[in-house]
């Protein structure tokens, strides 16, 4: 006779491995509060009442609590809800969340998790303690959910305290100053409503925060339900929007008149009908005048100072966190902080300088997520291009520099300057001065090298700034990309800020790799050696190479030191 087996039955291992999962398809630092935002912000948006949530974090130990007003959770379901296998997420064009697995991600990051809740006609209490040990042993021993009913009739709501949050091996939120924790509040999960950025009329929830820094300094804060746009602060002399500069330059306008109107303003557009193959979506986007004015937006913002800001080391860390030209995109209110790769454009150096948030709300998000699924990418790709182009039109107005008055310019001075700088020495070049951090004079001397035949097997074809890349040329019958640098450690911002992609590349010219540039693209996953032809033979890579880059799964970029040729 065949017996009857339980075989859906769910192991001790079968868990650890969900929760293994749920934890891997987490990767940001803000993951946690963005969490426990949207849950908040739902729960309010199913109660319809004026909203409230208060926010209470101590970095020195770790602990947060989430206290919202929202529609609460019944006594029946919560025990229910934090089952690992389950979600108490209902299909709602107006709530963000789907899979309902935020509040177990919470859970398991802490080592004490309480959550009290209320629906109005009841109320419980829900703990879990050592959650964060638990997921790492081996045991089959269960952990326990100690649960409380409590008394009926209160107040609908549910507050969250996560006690002993674990440690991320990576950015660490904890230490963040309070000015740094709410722009990432609101940039980076839905307490920042997008939608407000549209309509003025949202009315929005009361939020409150009290946060203790690292160093255990208190702040109280309210803070603002809105998305952070770079504008926020700005005096509104000087930013100037597209439609209310096209209303003024009706009339003939001569290019002094726009240059005065425009000249170090931030450029700002916005639509809220825009329509893509029938998709739907609202975009708001800006452009600076200058790359020094994304410095002056966060020193103001109180995100760093402007030594932390020229430090690399900071810039790297928390380069996320940053106010910063980049194209992105918002869901039901919510921004996603995922951001997209520019698109080919004919002013690629105007890129940094552009931004542009599009609300889609036909997006299915999971938070967590690094990228958008299937033609997303590719639309928001396509209208910010558009968009982009419009801008860079003005550029020349808003970005371009005046000519320098006489007054600005000492022969002498400038005769000084040239007669202390070191001398280059070399038989095989005209220039006569160290090309120093002057990509322009790396590019001249390379110049001068093929002109001389030292670089006698790459043929240049077309060279221009305004192209993504600097040079192209011609290689055994191949057209290949080169890239020209002071220092090979620069690209690292290129590559940081999406402006040069390293499998894009073939060459990179520079003047004398050393030591610093060695380390500093060590550490940032790429391995740069001395070029030894005997590696490759066949006589396939150019002899003026000295040096190759290595990043993982991609062909490696050779690498010409101009200093060894001259």
């Amino acid at each position: 006779m065949p017996e009857e087996l339980d075989f859906l039955s769910v192991t001790t291992d079968s868990i650890r491995h969900s929760i293994e999962d749920i934890d891997d398809s987490y990767n940001n630092f803000w993951d946690l509060f963005a969490e426990l935002s949207q849950n908040a912000v739902d729960a309010i948006t199913v109660s319809g009442r004026k909203g409230a949530i208060s926010i209470k974090v101590n970095c020195q130990k770790r602990d947060v609590v989430f206290r919202d007003n929202g529609c609460g959770i019944s006594a029946d379901s919560l025990p229910g809800l934090l089952n690992i296998f389950s979600s108490g997420k209902s299909r709602d064009a107006e709530t963000i969340g789907e899979k309902g697995v935020g509040l177990k991600f919470v859970l398991f990051q802490s080592s004490r998790f309480v959550i009290t809740s209320s629906d109005g006609s009841s109320s419980s209490t829900a703990t879990v303690v050592d959650a964060n040990t638990w997921k790492k042993q081996s045991s089959d021993n269960p952990i326990p959910l100690l649960f409380e009913r409590q008394n009926a009739g209160k107040e609908p709501g549910t507050t969250v305290e996560v006690y002993g949050v674990e440690k991320s091996e990576d950015e660490d939120p904890f230490t963040l100053n309070v000015d740094q924790f709410v722009l990432m509040l609101r940039t980076k999960t839905a307490l920042g409503n997008t939608k407000a950025i549209w309509d003025s009329t949202i009315e929005s929830i009361d939020i409150s925060l009290e946060y203790t820094d690292i160093n255990g300094r208190v702040s109280h804060r309210k803070v603002a339900n809105r998305y952070w746009l770079p504008t926020e602060g700005v005096d509104g002399n000087s930013v100037v929007s597209l439609e209310e500069f096209a209303e003024w330059s009706t009339a003939d306008k001569d290019d002094s008149q726009k240059r005065n109107r425009l000249k170090d303003k931030i450029l700002v557009d916005s639509k809220s009908d825009l329509s893509h193959n029938g998709r739907l979506l609202r975009y708001w986007a800006c452009f600076l005048p200058s790359r020094g004015a994304w410095e002056d937006l966060n020193i103001s913002a109180g995100v760093c100072t402007k030594e932390e800001y020229d430090a690399p080391a900071f810039s790297q860390t928390w380069s996320q966190l940053l106010l910063q030209g980049m194209i992105t995109a918002s869901t039901k209110g919510m921004p996603t902080a995922i951001t997209v790769a520019a698109p080919p454009v004919g002013n690629a150096g105007y890129l940094p300088d552009f931004f542009i948030i599009f609300e889609d709300n036909s997006i299915r998000f999971d938070i967590g997520r690094k990228s958008f699924r299937g033609k997303t990418s590719s639309i928001y790709k396509l209208e910010a291009k558009q968009v982009f182009n419009t801008f860079a039109r003005l550029a020349k107005y808003s970005a371009g520099q005046l000519p320098p008055q006489e007054s600005d310019f000492n022969r002498e001075d400038l005769y000084s300057a040239l007669s202390s700088m070191k001398n280059l020495d070399s038989s095989k070049v005209a220039f006569q001065k160290l090309p120093g951090d002057q990509e322009a004079v790396v590019s001249a001397i390379f110049f001068e090298l093929v002109g001389s035949g030292v670089i006698d097997d790459l043929s240049p074809i077309y060279m221009g700034y305004r192209n993504k890349y600097d040079l192209y040329v011609k290689y055994q019958g191949h057209t290949k990309i080169v890239e020209f640098k002071s220092h090979i450690r620069n690209l690292i911002k290129d590559f940081s800020d999406y402006r040069k992609i390293f499998d894009e590349m073939d060459y990179v010219v520079c003047w004398d790799v050393n030591d610093e540039d060695v380390a500093k693209l060590k550490s940032e996953g790429i391995d740069l050696e001395p070029y030894r032809s005997s590696t490759f033979g066949n006589n396939q890579i150019p002899q003026c190479v000295s040096h190759q880059m290595f990043i993982s799964n991609v062909s490696p970029i050779y690498v010409i030191d101009l200093k060894k040729l001259v």
